[in-house]
C-alpha cells in the first residue's frame, strides 16, 4: 500500500510517473506526453511514510506517536484514505459550479488497490500564509469574497472540510490576525462572507440570514479556538522551551 510501504517510485509510493501520465492523458482526453516544458502542478498522494519517518527520527520523549503498533498505523492509514476520498468527492461536486475560487481538478482517483492520487491545477502567484506571521484584515477579507482574486484558493483539506465556512474563517483569523484585529473585524468578515454568498446565489433565497450566521459564528468560535490552541499546546509540550520550563517548574 502506498500509504505505508516504501517503493522505488514517486516519493517512495507505489505510483509511477508512467501511471500518473496515463491518468492525466485519459482525464484531459489528449495524446500529449509530459515533456521538458512541463508546467507546475500539485500531485496529492496520501502516504504515511513521511509521518512515520519523522516520528522515528525524533528522540524518545519527543515522539508524536508513542507506542504505535502496526495495527494503529494501519488504522491511521484508513483515515488517510477516507480523507482523500472525501477530498476527491468534494472536487467532483464543486466542478459543476462556475467561478469558484478552488483549484481545478485534472484527475482524482478514489482508493483502489491500496493506492490513490489527485492532480490539481497549479495556483500561480500564491503564497503560503504562516501562522507566525502577522497579516492584515484586508488579506483575510480576501478569503471571504470573490470580488478579488488576490487570494485565489484555499487548497487541500479546506476545500473538503465537513463544516461551515464561518468555522474555517475563524481558524484563518485566529492564525493570521492579532487578537485586537480579530476581535474588531470578525463581525465585518462574517458579513463580507455572507454578502459574497448572497451575490453568488443569482437571486435564489439565502438558506439562512446574516443574523443566524453571526450567531453561529459566536457559537462556533470557542470550538475553533480550542482546536487551534490544542495543536500549539501539543507542539510546545513535545518541544519544550528551557526558558519557559525554568519559570514554570
Amino acid at each position: 500500500m502506498s500509504v505505508e510501504v516504501t517503493c522505488e517510485n514517486i516519493l517512495g509510493t507505489a505510483i509511477t510517473w508512467t501511471d500518473f501520465e496515463s491518468d492525466l492523458r485519459s482525464a484531459l482526453g489528449t495524446e500529449e506526453r509530459l515533456g521538458p516544458n512541463i508546467d507546475s502542478f500539485p500531485a496529492v498522494i496520501p502516504s504515511l511514510l513521511p509521518l512515520r519517518r519523522l516520528n522515528d527520527s525524533l528522540p524518545e520523549g519527543k515522539k508524536w506517536f508513542v507506542g504505535y503498533t502496526e495495527d494503529k498505523w494501519q488504522q491511521m492509514g484508513v483515515k488517510f484514505f477516507n480523507v482523500h476520498n472525501t477530498e476527491v468527492a468534494a472536487y467532483d461536486f464543486l466542478e459543476q459550479f462556475d467561478g469558484l475560487t478552488v483549484p481545478k481538478k485534472y484527475h482524482g482517483e478514489l482508493v483502489k488497490n491500496g493506492t490513490a492520487r489527485l492532480c490539481l491545477g497549479y495556483v500561480k502567484n500564491s503564497r503560503m500564509m504562516n501562522s507566525y506571521e502577522k497579516h492584515t484584515v484586508e488579506q483575510v477579507r480576501q478569503t471571504c469574497t470573490r470580488a478579488t482574486f488576490s487570494s485565489t484558493a484555499l487548497i487541500d483539506w479546506q476545500c473538503a472540510h465537513i463544516g461551515v465556512g464561518v468555522e474555517d474563517l475563524h481558524r484563518i483569523a485566529i492564525s493570521a490576525l492579532t487578537t485586537e484585529d480579530r476581535r474588531s473585524s470578525m463581525p465585518m468578515l462574517v458579513a463580507e462572507m455572507y454578502k459574497s454568498m448572497v451575490e453568488n446565489l443569482d437571486g435564489v433565497k439565502p438558506p439562512y440570514s446574516l443574523e443566524m450566521l453571526l450567531l453561529l459564528s459566536d457559537i462556533l468560535y470557542p470550538h475553533c479556538a480550542l482546536f487551534y490552541t490544542s495543536v500549539f499546546i501539543a507542539t510546545i509540550e513535545r518541544t519544550p522551551d528551557p526558558w519557559i520550563t525554568s519559570r514554570t517548574s
